[in-house]
């Protein structure tokens, strides 16, 4: 049977999985990258379901509050919350602006009043056509009070409710189902809105787990029913998803989801996992992303929450910012790599077909380590020319190396050719390709 043809296009390909892997040497293994904890943000610690956004060139970082000296009930949607925001610009130094629009609330505080407050999640809404004064929006709402309403903006700063039935208000109002930092965005890949909630499922003894669900919408009034994703390892709970479009490959939703250990005094940690088409979950590294380290507040109760959103902060690094207040970096497509020791080996895609541009790739080799890249006919033979060997080697680490033949980085196709590429790697990490 013919294989099907990947169509690539532009798009960058993360090295977080085997989907587009025809041959892989057994000595080439696909390897996660833990993140590097970088300065502790005193002003970031502690802030619960926390989202930062980049607007016109400024960082907010919007979070769940209490009013000061507040005593009332401490139940979820209590009414001593509000949701705040934080403005910076170098996404590490941040100050809270004195707003004043609840009187009763803090001065920087962005809505106040209602249970929405519990998590108030917005995000910067890039749907075509979509207004001005909408083009920021939010979500937030829990059971008890009619499911997850939906807020619009122009500013990010002024939010108004739309006057919508809530989504996913079919629970009963003592349900716990939205109760978490559930998240929004417009899929680019997709064409839709998707929204990722707290479920439940029923565990091997009967007992309830949290997991993830999801839904989308075509307009943001009209939701799909829930789909639960089957993310869960077996009895495992799973509490926020933090899905989110990767900036430089949105049809990758890559996820920072937090593991509960209720049997172990409610400890808590970091996973990671991602998908292609939103629906189907991959966890090729199903175990812990970031663990709780040496402090010993982060073994506390449910003390290891991501914030909402990855950030480009330089020109080759991401980060990720922790309740501790912790920012962690990254580099660049850094989640994963295809890695090769110090016996070379061969991988080859499935076949793809052309659109244009010239290979680029994420790579990092040692100094005795090498690339080399070939581009293959569909039956897997090299276009003369154009074979491993004829490729200039490489080494160095660079996020967008062009690989040359007999220094040239044209290559061999026209639009619409299908073609398999392969790479010949040694002591070496290749984090992502494209076609540019």
């Amino acid at each position: 049977m013919k294989e099907t043809v990947y169509e690539i296009g532009k798009r960058r390909e993360l090295m977080m999985d085997h989907c587009l892997t025809d041959f892989c040497s057994d000595n080439i293994l696909l390897t996660r990258h833990q993140p590097i904890a970088k300065e502790l943000i005193p002003a970031l610690k502690n802030s619960s379901y926390g989202t930062i956004l980049k607007m016109d060139g400024i960082y907010r970082f919007y979070y769940r509050g209490v009013v000061e000296g507040y005593d009332g009930p401490g139940n979820d949607g209590n009414p001593g919350e509000y949701t705040g925001v934080m403005e910076s610009r170098d996404a590490v130094h941040w100050e809270k602006p004195v707003l004043d629009l609840y009187p009763q609330a803090a001065p920087n505080a962005i809505w106040f009043g209602s249970d929405e407050t519990h998590n108030f999640v917005p995000f910067i809404d890039n749907s075509p056509g979509c207004p001005e004064t909408e083009k920021y929006k939010a979500i937030g709402g829990l059971c008890k009070s009619g499911g997850v309403k939906r807020f619009y903006s122009a500013d990010g700063i002024h939010w108004t409710r739309y006057d919508y039935p809530g989504v996913y208000d079919s629970m009963p109002g003592s349900h716990k189902t939205l109760d978490s930092h559930n998240v929004c965005f417009w899929s680019e890949s997709e064409q839709c809105y998707v929204i990722y909630f707290r479920y439940y499922i029923t565990g091997s003894k009967g007992q309830p787990l949290r997991t993830i669900a999801r839904g989308v919408s075509k307009d943001f009034i009209n939701w799909s029913d829930p789909v639960e994703l089957k993310i869960n390892r077996q009895d495992e709970h799973l509490y926020v998803s933090l899905f989110a479009p990767y900036f430089r490959a949105p049809h990758f939703y890559i996820a920072t989801p937090t593991r509960y250990f209720e049997e172990r005094q409610s400890v808590t940690d970091i996973t990671m996992c991602h998908t292609r088409d939103g629906k189907t979950i991959l966890r090729p590294f199903p175990d812990a992303w970031i663990t709780p380290g040496r402090d010993p507040e982060r073994w506390g109760n449910r003390s290891n929450y991501m914030t909402y959103n990855y950030l480009q902060t330089s020109p080759d690094e991401i980060s990720y910012y922790h309740k501790s207040g912790i920012r962690y970096a990254l580099r660049l497509d850094g989640f994963a790599s295809l890695h090769a020791g110090v016996e070379s080996g061969r991988w080859i895609s499935k076949p793809m077909r052309y659109s244009g541009g010239t290979l680029e790739c994420n790579i990092a080799t040692s100094g005795a380590g090498l690339l080399r890249a070939g581009i293959m006919k569909e039956d897997g033979s090299f276009i003369e020319g154009f074979s491993t060997g004829d490729c200039d080697e490489f080494f160095g680490d660079e996020i967008a190396m062009k690989p040359t033949w007999k220094g040239s980085s044209i290559l061999p196709l026209k639009e619409g050719d299908v073609f398999k590429l392969c790479f010949e790697l040694k002591e070496c990490d290749l984090f992502s390709f494209a076609f540019q």
